[in-house]
């Protein structure tokens, strides 16, 4: 049970763990372009995810071996691998069950399935708590950004009732949106801070 609640970073050599919160963050970056543009998530920013997280572990367990871990003497990072896979088994379970909760009381996809796998690769880098702290910030700063729109649609459109254009107007915002830039913002807010304590 402790596994769901520990952070698998935490288990891990300082300089492994930039390592991971660095190359994942570039990761994420990349795929929160890709999904603002195509809407998709990126089956190699998946794959790129998780072979980050193992090359931390192995970075992790040859310094244990050269005696220079700095990590202190009671972790094993064993116990970091099995944390990250009990947290991703965890964090996949919790937002398939909410993508399709979303998508019944939305009648359509509200949550894809990129989205719910790139959260089963959170939760390997950052464990359940970390993962599900990320869903969590993420549906807020989504919230607001949609929030933002839709007042920015209805005060133009008041400002076009107002004053008629000649061209074309610009498609109302119809509530969907890319979800891996706020997963992104998301992850570097709260992964470093799952570092500390």
């Amino acid at each position: 049970m402790d596994l769901l609640f520990d952070i698998p970073l935490r288990f891990m050599p300082p300089f492994a763990a930039a390592f991971a919160l660095c190359a994942f963050g570039v990761v994420l970056a990349w795929a929160s372009v890709v999904d603002i543009r195509r809407r998709i998530v990126p089956g190699i920013a998946l794959i790129a995810g998780v072979l980050i997280w193992a090359a931390a572990f192995v970075l992790a367990a040859a310094a244990d071996a050269a005696g220079q871990g700095g990590v202190r003497p009671s972790v094993s990072w064993a116990r970091g691998i099995a944390a990250g896979c009990a947290g991703a088994a965890l964090v996949a379970a919790f937002s398939l069950t909410l993508a399709f909760l979303l998508s019944r009381a939305a009648g359509r996809a509200a949550l894809g399935m990129g989205d719910v796998k790139l959260l089963f690769v959170m939760g390997l880098h950052c464990g359940a708590t970390g993962a599900l702290a990320c869903l969590g910030a993420a549906c807020v700063l989504a919230a607001l950004y949609c929030v933002v729109r839709f007042a920015c649609d209805r005060a133009l459109a008041a400002l076009r009732s107002r004053r008629p254009t000649s061209g074309p107007s610009p498609a109302p915002f119809d509530g969907t949106f890319a979800f891996v830039p706020f997963l992104a913002v998301a992850f570097a807010l709260v992964a470093p801070l799952s570092l500390l304590g």
